[in-house]
């Protein structure tokens, strides 16, 4: 079962990572990770193809938060 918190660190912040990682990364309520996405795309023209996602997976919208203060904190949806 995964955790119900998240902390997303920004990519460029390691030592945040690590801070962070050692204050709450060994209890079972919360999972921190770097973040993982690349640039935005939005410069990009979107290809002309169907979707095959039914459902975007991201629930909270992070990028604010990784740009202002270098981390975001979310409480996962259950399922």
């Amino acid at each position: 079962m995964r955790p119900p918190f998240l902390f997303v660190i920004a990519q460029h912040d390691r030592e945040r990572l690590d801070f962070v990682r050692r204050l709450f990364g060994r209890g079972p309520e919360v999972e921190v990770v770097l973040d993982r996405r690349g640039r935005e795309r939005r410069g990009r023209p979107a290809p002309e193809s169907i979707e095959r996602r039914h459902q975007d997976r991201r629930q909270h919208d992070v990028s604010g938060d990784l740009r202002a203060v270098g981390w975001a904190y979310v409480r996962r949806a259950r399922n």
